[in-house]
């Protein structure tokens, strides 16, 4: 599905479950329901890469969980670890915070294309004085 809220680092994507904007100072969202992983994306790790991303924004929330369950402050100058267990799945694949204030942090890699099969040869030094509108045949 398509995120909306989106901060590109070090070439991982990170987002919230429930795609909150990373930037508001209204930080009364809580994600204490359940909601399904988007295809392509995984609960963010618990690793410097995450909790650098999560420190940096407001994430809407005072709070953000990633693997394992671990909670941290967000806009902090260096992240502060707060606890775990906050987590929580629903058994049917969906995941929830258990504390209000709190956001589930997702990270996804970015889409590339595939190198194209036939690739089109160099360009010409100078252009065609005779140019045509579909592509030639090699």
């Amino acid at each position: 599905s398509t995120r909306y809220n989106v901060v590109n680092y070090n070439g991982k994507l990170y987002s919230t479950l429930s795609d909150v904007f990373y930037n508001s100072f209204d930080r009364t969202f809580c994600q204490d329901y359940s909601i399904l992983l988007p295809t392509g994306w995984i609960i963010a790790p618990n690793n410097t890469d995450s909790t650098h991303v999560l420190s940096s924004y407001t994430w809407s929330t005072f709070y953000m969980v990633v693997s394992g369950g671990s909670m941290y402050q967000t806009l902090v100058s260096k992240p502060t670890y707060i606890g775990s267990g906050y987590l929580k799945n629903n058994n049917n694949g969906g995941y929830y915070c258990s504390n209000c204030y709190c956001q589930i942090m997702i990270m996804s890699f970015p889409t590339t294309t595939s190198p194209s099969a036939n690739p089109s040869f160099s360009p010409t030094a100078s252009p065609s004085a005779k140019p045509i509108i579909s592509p030639t045949a090699s």
